[in-house]
């Protein structure tokens, strides 16, 4: 992944600040995003955010960022999404689940079961070049 020249930190903050959508954010405990996890965190996030834009009429987005000994999330919900929306999944969060792939981690997405969508980042951390098979 190219690195980027912000931060999620910034990118989140950036859409805080943007009309249109309320996003609300948790972001638990005090930490930094992993150097080398930021660039696919905020593609994630991205495209989720466009995907609520396309596909959802939020009355609020929450997005959760954590990160234990043992791995980083970032989640983003919308209560919103539109249910007569029956097409395959777009390119995105294909192309971002390939890229977490190639770290360990997933992308999962699907329904809240209370009308909602949410899109969840979960990548290992600390598992450097020595753990590889």
């Amino acid at each position: 992944m190219i690195p980027s020249e912000t931060t999620l930190v910034g990118e989140l903050e950036r859409v805080r600040r943007s009309p249109g959508m309320v996003v609300e954010v948790d972001w638990r405990g005090d930490f930094s995003v992993p150097p080398d996890v930021e660039p696919l965190a905020q593609s994630v996030l991205a495209e989720a955010l466009r995907n609520i834009t396309k596909h959802a009429e939020p009355s609020r987005v929450e997005v959760t960022v954590a990160r234990d000994a043992d791995t980083f999330t970032l989640e983003v919900r919308n209560d919103g999404a539109r249910g007569e929306d029956d097409s395959p999944s777009g390119m995105g969060l294909r192309l971002a689940s390939f890229e977490a792939l190639q770290q360990g981690g997933t992308v999962e997405s699907g329904p809240t079961g209370n009308g909602g969508w949410r899109v969840r980042l979960l990548v290992p951390l600390g598992t450097g070049e020595d753990d590889a098979g």
